[in-house]
């Protein structure tokens, strides 16, 4: 947006299709243009962004806090951060669970690899690889068909095993690998094994006999002696992961999990209590201990830290205990052996010293003197001050208006009692269609639909956090005429000025005005029609303009301003900025003052009652009587033999009446007489119905929640119906509260209630400014306490006066009620009445953090004194349970920037692995920020720079993915392009591969639509395969040595292993990559890159289990869960990690079901405790779509389940049936794997999943918050409030624990007894097959 004050003709100009310069329209644009050339090879994530005031004003607050955090840590130690990252816990951190220390084990058992460099070896040694197992020798093998033992020659060479029907020799000479070809029998890719077991049959062990399972078949073998079962058990064992080794043999062998035979190696327990130093020490004592150890050069133990093995992360610290670093709390958590390296602190010096020496010489980092502040004037004017754009360029504050007047004074608002006046003179490049989304539940696409009418009108609107204050007005309407380049164009030759009702002095910070274009029809007599149903009109294009800019100061003259297409909105969110001449373009006109006006509410706001009496009922605040309206469903007299019917409602407290409608303008057709009246839930009568969600195949199903109605001595009970449970919650309450005669007294005073918190507040100004205070967070918490123990008191002594003024009866229940309502439905909203009550007794609120966010619905943020008092009373709040809650407040109706500032602030001292569990939710929260420059913007570019790790990949790629929308392509495009100009060298160059590799229209989106394209000729899958192997082989010769993968900033990777890589048969097809680890002995890394799905849903249903895990073990459970990583890289890309050594349970029914030998090497503590996991989980989410090619096992033992194309009640519907018969999937395989219904491991299972879903439940208003602040990303299935209903209907918030863990148990038994999902899932087999 701008305002252009020049020598243009703007009279002239407003009746034409001309337009300013784009300097004239983008003044700032200039800013930047003087270091393009040296910026020619300057990477940017979102390339070609145009710069603002705004924009500049972001640099400049990240120019400071970069200055302030090189001020807290040298610029060398972040570089040192990013090549060689700690992933530290923190004694507050959330995730370290120090509540479940009892349940962790005492001792680590380890695996330590020492340099080869300290080693020293003969040269003349030839070293034997230990771990390469070649053996042949006679087995007998039974038969798949002839199920008879037959006798094979059998030979295992590099993890196959291959058979014979006689020894592969001619005259006593072995055969080549070529001429053994043609006499092979068969062959056993031993990779392939589930489980290498002892043959049972009828559970009796067959004597030397070995099965080998796989998910085909399974292998049964029989050695002829003990010495020859002997060698081939060592054999088998040593040639399958450790996992599918059956613990018979593991104990037989005394398997470890690790191996441990390479010379510079050494096997050893850690206790975790260790220090790094003292675990370093005690590695070199262990292995020159070792009988067959190796003389070490001279060392100094004290020169060495600690890598884990496979992973790009250290431990540095010397005096920190090794528990409280991430990798070390998993292995002890998850029981699994810890792999250590030593590594020379020399060899983290070489890898800083080659990142600062391929830093650009330009320096793009931080530079203090481009942002040393310059010298203040007195009366500056608003451009008066420095821009940064970080080390490329930089204006003196003389060079940003070379016109200011120095003498320029500036106005504040709160002396301002005129209106805000407008008029709309033309808009330009209006499009000649709408355009329109289609989307299933994996994909979309727009579609552009011809413009329906020809004239158009523009309404103004102003919004202020997302809530409509006030329908300014809707101009006249004009007929859109044909413009050059195919475009239309709408001018209003006779402008009229238009004003807000609201004042200068009560507009808030926040606020904006909101312009629309809607193309209008016409009806008798030239009059613009406007039907209720829409049909007359269609909204065309839209935009916001922020009242006050970034500076604080009011907009004023010409404007011209970006418009989005119809897809958007702009009643919250950022706003465009920048102005392309060849875009939608609406050009305004705001009056225009003496002098600048800035934002200031410092000298109050509040000129009377009737000002004040506007403002609260504008913004939908209190009400001091109790009236309500809305649409509600009846039936007639007869509820069986009538059909529902949609009326309008109105309910009066002054006439303690409800009457009906039939239309919101029509006249009433009864009224009830509501004194006295009895309403009543009737769940009985509820009916179940299903709603189509993205498309026919897709639906949710959802009720009607009924109530009834009966007046005071009458016979006539009324059937009414709600759309969802808080509206009928809503009405219910309002009911009760008019039927009982409850009034609120108009005797009480508001400022009764500050004046007791004003008296606390002067104490506490007292305290916390006295230097004495020796120790500042214990006095603050004693006078916290004292406070809320002096207002109980207080509270008490006017308890009466309370029962008889602010009610007229029954006041306490009416306030318990309130409370219970709000604990058990985090959706509820308040009414103008029930926002009244609360604001009244809102120091009866005070002692749980849930009625915060609902307090502050009851704020009249049109006035400054209260806003100010609120401001204030937030810090003496009591605490959330969980440090994340406070991400409820900065959903969208949260807009004031003190209530923001608040919630970063108690964010921020979360510790860094914690706070990256919610960067999801704390990036879309940006979209709610009137401005770039933020208190969470800010916050999350400088947790991303002092940890790049552990934040910055996060960051990135959650803000990527946003940049892709138009409406919030600049405000994210920005965060990122400065954010790498601030981020480390080293971090900056992994970014750039990542991006280059895995972002929408990156390489390997790319290679994906080259093989679709493929695919779209008939080619056959070889061919495709062959194609994906030459590109990917290309790829190869162009990727660094070492990177990482946006995946897991913790594993570093080197080259494609190109010859294991292959398409996916779904139809998207997807490709399945795997990577070489940049370590030497570390585990490779496969993943699954989508093109053409939208896996944010996956993302943010992984997020949720993730945190559902993580409070069972907060709460001493380990239940296993492990949720695989997803991470979208784009709006129609993705990555996926592909969980090693897992089969779908569809293979596991294939081979006989749990019956069979498949389940030979579980871990039963693993089984019971993911399966119990993962059945609260999906049926806590609505995960939908359940079959068994989504439900997957690890050889290990661990049960969890991939593809989460459905959630929140969405289900799957085939030929009209619904797939989805059980709440969530628990078949009688499942069951008989428990010992089936009744036993004791079978209740046993029951009752850690009750406990599961109770500890879940105590967290309900955490998750909701979660799904909440989810909204704005747009997923197919959560894209409204409403849709989160599901979730808390399903927790059965008014259920006890004990109830609601029995009620989980008969649903596990209601499972088990549904035959439907068995049916379905043999046809999913067949199908697939």
């Amino acid at each position: 947006m701008n305002s252009s004050r020049g020598s243009m003709d703007f009279a002239a100009m407003a009746t034409s299709g001309k337009l300013p310069a784009f300097d004239d329209l983008n003044p700032f644009a200039q800013y930047g243009s003087g270091a393009k050339a040296a910026e020619a090879g300057r990477w940017q994530p979102v390339p070609g962004l145009v710069h603002s005031k705004e924009s500049l004003a972001l640099r400049q607050a990240v120019g400071a806090i970069l200055k302030g955090v090189h001020e807290e840590v040298k610029a060398e130690t972040l570089e040192i951060r990013a090549n060689t990252p700690e992933y530290r816990l923190e004694n507050d951190d959330w995730i370290a669970h120090r509540n479940s220390n009892k349940v962790l084990p005492q001792t680590l058992k380890t695996v330590a690899r020492l340099p080869m460099s300290l080693l020293i070896t003969n040269p003349n040694h030839v070293g034997v690889d230990k771990e390469k197992l070649n053996v042949a020798g006679w087995l007998k093998k039974k038969g798949e068909k002839n199920t008879a033992m037959k006798k094979r020659y059998m030979e295992l060479e590099n993890k196959v095993l291959t058979y014979y029907k006689k020894k592969p020799e001619h005259r006593g000479r072995p055969l080549s690998r070529e001429e053994k070809v043609p006499l092979m029998q068969g062959k056993i890719e031993l990779d392939k094994v589930s489980s290498v077991q002892p043959t049972t049959i009828k559970g009796v062990t067959v004597k030397w006999g070995i099965d080998l399972v796989t998910t085909n078949r399974t292998w049964v073998l029989q050695a002829e002696s003990e010495d020859e079962y002997q060698m081939w058990v060592h054999a088998l064992c040593h040639s399958v992961r450790f996992h599918c080794v059956n613990l018979i043999y593991r104990r037989m062998l005394q398997l470890a999990e690790v191996s441990a035979s390479a010379e510079n190696e050494v096997r050893l327990v850690i206790l975790p209590s260790y220090t790094v130093q003292e675990s370093v020490e005690h590695i070199f004592n262990c292995y020159k201990l070792m009988l067959d150890a190796a003389p070490l050069h001279p060392y100094d133990p004290k020169e060495y830290v600690l890598k884990f093995t496979g992973y790009r992360d250290y431990m540095i610290d010397p005096f920190r205990e090794v528990s409280n670093y991430q990798h070390v709390r998993e292995c002890l958590i998850t029981k699994k052996t810890l792999c250590l390296t030593l590594v020379h602190q020399s060899k983290i010096k070489e890898a800083l010293q080659r990142g600062l020496s391929m830093r650009p010489a330009s320096g793009l980092i931080y530079n203090e003197a481009v942002c040393r502040p310059a010298p203040s004037s007195s009366g500056a004017s608003r451009n008066k001050f420095n821009f940064t754009t970080l080390g490329n360029d930089w204006q003196t504050s003389s060079d940003v208006d070379n016109n200011a007047d120095s003498q320029f004074t500036t106005g504040k608002s709160c002396h301002y009692r005129e209106p805000l006046r407008f008029c709309i003179n033309r808009v330009l490049n209006i499009p000649r269609y709408t355009t329109h989304l289609r989307r299933t539940a994996h994909d979309m696409a727009p579609e552009q639909r011809p413009l329906l009418f020809t004239n158009g009108i523009v309404t103004i609107e102003l919004y202020n956090g997302g809530k409509l204050l006030e329908n300014v007005v809707e101009t006249t309407d004009v007929r859109m005429k044909a413009q050059m380049d195919d475009g239309l164009i709408a001018v209003w030759t006779e402008p009229k000025w238009y004003k807000t009702k609201l004042r200068l002095y009560e507009i808030p910070r926040t606020a904006r005005l909101v312009f629309t274009l809607y193309g209008v029809r016409k009806g008798l007599g030239g009059v613009v029609s406007n039907n209720s149903d829409g049909n007359d009109r269609e909204r065309i294009l839209t935009t916001g303009l922020n009242v006050f800019d970034v500076e604080g100061l009011i907009a004023q003259g010409d404007q011209y301003m970006q418009m989005l297409d119809n897809l958007h909105t702009s009643h919250h969110g950022p706003v465009p900025h920048v102005i392309d001449p060849a875009k939608p373009i609406i050009h305004v006109s705001l009056s225009s003052f003496h002098a600048d006006i800035v934002f200031d509410w410092s000298a109050g706001n509040a000129s009377n009652a009737a000002t004040e009496q506007f403002s609260s009922s504008t913004n939908g605040s209190r009400s001091e009587t109790l009236e309500k309206s809305g649409w509600l469903k009846k039936t007639g007299k007869s509820h069986t033999l009538t059909a529902w019917q949609n009326r309008w409602f109105t309910l009066s407290q002054t006439t303690h009446s409800l009457s009906y409608a039939e239309d919101v303008n029509a006249p009433a057709k009864h009224t009830i007489d509501l004194l006295g009246a009895n309403v009543m839930i009737a769940d009985e009568l509820n009916e179940r119905y299903t709603t189509f969600a993205v498309s026919k195949g897709t639906r949710k199903e959802q009720s009607t929640w009924v109530f009834k109605l009966r007046a005071a001595e009458s016979s006539r009970e009324f059937i009414l119906c709600a759309n969802t449970r808080q509206e009928r919650e809503e009405w219910l309450m309002a009911i009760k509260m008019v039927a009982s005669g409850e009034t609120l007294s108009d005797d009480e005073d508001d400022n009764d209630s500050f004046n007791l918190g004003n008296q606390y507040d002067n104490d506490f100004s007292r305290l916390t400014l006295d230097p004495g205070a020796a120790d500042r967070s214990t006095i603050l918490h004693g006078y916290s306490m004292n406070l809320m123990s002096e207002r109980g008191r207080v509270m008490s002594g006017r308890q009466s006066s309370l029962n008889s003024s602010v009610f007229s009866d029954g006041g306490t229940k009416a306030l318990d009620d309130l409370r219970e309502t709000i604990r058990r439905d985090p959706l509820y909203r308040l009414s103008s009445f029930q926002k009244a009550i609360m604001w009244k007794n809102r120091a009866d609120f005070m002692d749980k953090f849930e009625f915060l966010p609902r307090m502050l619905t009851c704020v009249n943020w049109f006035n400054a004194k209260e806003v100010d008092d609120v401001i204030a009373f937030l810090p003496r709040w009591a605490k959330a349970s969980h440090p994340a809650a406070y991400i409820e407040l900065l959903d969208m109706e949260f807009a004031h920037e003190g209530v923001r500032q608040f919630a970063v602030d108690k964010l921020a001292e979360m510790a860094d692995t914690t706070f990256s569990y919610f960067l999801p939710q704390l990036v879309q929260a940006l979209k709610f920020e009137n401005h770039h420059v933020s208190p969470l913007a800010k916050h999350l570019i400088e947790r991303a720079i002092k940890n790049p790790n552990q934040i910055g990949f996060d960051l990135f790629w959650s803000m990527k993915v946003e940049s892709y929308n138009e409406q919030y392509k600049e405000r994210y495009g920005l965060l990122l392009n400065t954010y790498v100009d601030v981020c480390s060298y080293k971090m900056r160059s992994i970014l750039e591969i990542q991006d280059k590799l895995f972002s929408e229209k990156g390489v390997f989106e790319q290679i994906c639509q080259e093989i679709k394209e493929f695919a779209h000729t008939n080619k056959s899958m070889d061919a495709m395969k062959a194609l994906l192997h030459q590109r990917l082989d290309e790829l190869n010769e162009s990727l660094q040595s070492a990177y990482q993968l946006p995946i897991d900033p913790r594993v570093e990777v080197r080259r494609i292993v190109v010859k294991k890589c292959k398409i996916m048969s779904s139809a998207k097809l997807p490709l399945w990559l795997e990577f070489e680890n940049a370590e030497e002995g570390g585990d490779p890394v496969i993943i699954i890159f989508k093109a053409g799905d939208d896996v944010r849903q996956d993302c943010l249903t992984l997020q949720l289990i993730r945190l559902m895990d993580e409070m069972w073990r907060e709460d001493g459970k380990d239940l296993a869960m492990e949720p695989y990583k997803c991470v979208s890289t784009g709006p129609m890309t993705g990555i996926l990690q592909v969980v090693q050594h897992a089969v779908t349970t569809a293979d596991v029914h294939k081979r006989g079901g749990a019956m069979g030998g498949i389940f030979g090497a579980f871990n039963d503590a693993k089984v019971t405790g993911s399966c119990a996991g993962y059945c609260v989980a999906t049926y806590v989410l609505g995960i939908g779509d359940r079959h068994n090619d989504n439900i997957m096992i690890t050889t290990g033992g661990r049960y969890f389940h991939i593809d989460f194309g459905h959630f929140l009640g969405f289900m799957k519907y085939q030929y009209g049936i619904k797939r989805e018969k059980t709440p969530f999937v628990f078949t009688p395989e499942m069951a008989h794997v428990f010992g089936g219904i009744g036993t004791d491991m079978f209740r046993k299972f029951q009752d850690l999943a009750g406990e599961a879903f109770n500890v879940v439940r105590r967290h309900l208003h955490l998750l909701v918050s979660l799904l909440l602040l989810m909204i704005p990303a747009d997923m197919p299935e959560l894209r409204r409030r409403d849709d989160i209903n599901y979730i808390v209907e399903i927790m059965g918030s008014d259920k006890s624990d004990a109830e609601a863990a029995a009620m989980f148990a008969d649903l596990i038994v209601q499972c088990t007894k549904n035959t439907f999902k068995r049916i379905d899932n043999t046809l999913h087999i067949l199908k697939h097959s």
